[in-house]
């Protein structure tokens, strides 16, 4: 059995690195994240990609575990931040490897409902996802990292 122990709220901002370090670790260290399946009303949520990797392709939100932040607690922050939803967690998917050029993640998955938030008027956040939109389907543009999640949560192309 696994204990959550919930960490005490910490100021985070003397965690950020400068960009050209952050590449240099994310080159050499293997990184946690979270990617997130917003469900509503039978559809899911995807976003184009701003940035390489993936840069054009549509993508689920998503972003890394920050030290001293439970895994629900970074899903509940990157789902607010990439699509301005506030979400319950229905279930955890499972754990996937997304192995990019550059990169390497192990990614765990979450699928969500929306909990509060605007689903007929997405902002554009200015985050790495743009053009926020819901699908019935797997588009076929969509990172084959994105289609296995969401071929595992029951969705088809």
């Amino acid at each position: 059995m696994i204990t959550k122990v919930r960490p005490k709220k910490k100021d985070q901002s003397s965690l950020w690195l400068p960009d050209h370090v952050f590449l240099q670790c994310e080159r050499a260290f293997v990184f946690s994240s979270v990617d997130v399946i917003v469900v509503s009303e039978g559809s899911f949520l995807l976003g184009l990609r701003r940035i390489e990797p993936g840069k054009g392709t549509w993508a689920l939100p998503g972003g890394i575990v920050r030290r001293g932040e439970l895994r629900e607690d970074t899903v509940y922050r990157i789902t607010k931040l990439d699509t301005g939803l506030d979400v319950s967690i229905t279930h955890f998917l499972g754990v996937y490897d997304h192995l990019w050029p550059t990169r390497q993640y192990i990614v765990n998955c979450y699928v969500t409902t929306i909990k509060s938030g605007n689903t007929s008027n997405l902002p554009n956040l200015q985050t790495e996802l743009t053009n926020l939109r819901f699908f019935d389907t797997i588009p076929d543009n969509t990172h084959p990292n994105y289609t296995c999640m969401l071929e595992d949560a029951g969705w088809r192309r």
